[in-house]
C-alpha cells in the first residue's frame, strides 16, 4: 500500500505542474490582425397600415385571422418582421409589423410611390371567450371584434 502511495504522489504532482504550465500557455493573448468590416444596420420602421379586418371561423375548433391592408412607402420596401400577441391582462390583441428597405442592385431604381400590400396573420385563440369583444391594434390602427 505504501509503495502505491509513493508512486501515486509523484504522478499526481507531475500532473498538477503540467496542468498549471498548460494553463499559463493558453492564457496568453494574441492580437487578431484581421479587420472586421463594419456594416451599418438597416433600420426597421413600422409598416403603414390602412385597415384591419378579423375573420372568425368556427369548425371543429375556433380559429381567427387578421387581414391587414397597408402600403409600402416605395417600391424598394418590404415586410421585415411580424409580432402577433394576445395580452391576457388587457384582453387585447396586438400585431406589430415592421418594414425595411430591400437591398438593391446598382441598376435598380426605387420608385417613391405607395405600393399596397395585404397580409393575413393567424390570431391565437387560447384564453379567448365566446361572446366577448376584443380590440386588435395593428401599428396603431385599432378595430374591435366579438367572438360569436
Amino acid at each position: 500500500m505504501k509503495k502505491f502511495a509513493i508512486l501515486f504522489i509523484p504522478i499526481f504532482l507531475f500532473g498538477c505542474t503540467t496542468a498549471i504550465n498548460t494553463d499559463e500557455e493558453t492564457s496568453t493573448e494574441t492580437q487578431d490582425t484581421t479587420e472586421v468590416e463594419e456594416t451599418a444596420e438597416i433600420p426597421e420602421v413600422l409598416a403603414l397600415v390602412d385597415d384591419v379586418e378579423v375573420n372568425i371561423f368556427k369548425t371543429d375548433m375556433l380559429s381567427m385571422e387578421a387581414v391587414i391592408n397597408g402600403h409600402y412607402r416605395s417600391s424598394c420596401e418590404t415586410l421585415y418582421k411580424t409580432k402577433v400577441e394576445y395580452i391576457f391582462k388587457d384582453e387585447a390583441f396586438k400585431i406589430k409589423l415592421t418594414t425595411q428597405p430591400t437591398i438593391q442592385e446598382e441598376e435598380e431604381v426605387c420608385i417613391e410611390e405607395s405600393v399596397p400590400f395585404e397580409i393575413i396573420e393567424v390570431l391565437p385563440t387560447q384564453g379567448v371567450i365566446i361572446g366577448e369583444s376584443y380590440p386588435l391594434d395593428v401599428n396603431g390602427v385599432i378595430t374591435k371584434f366579438t367572438i360569436e
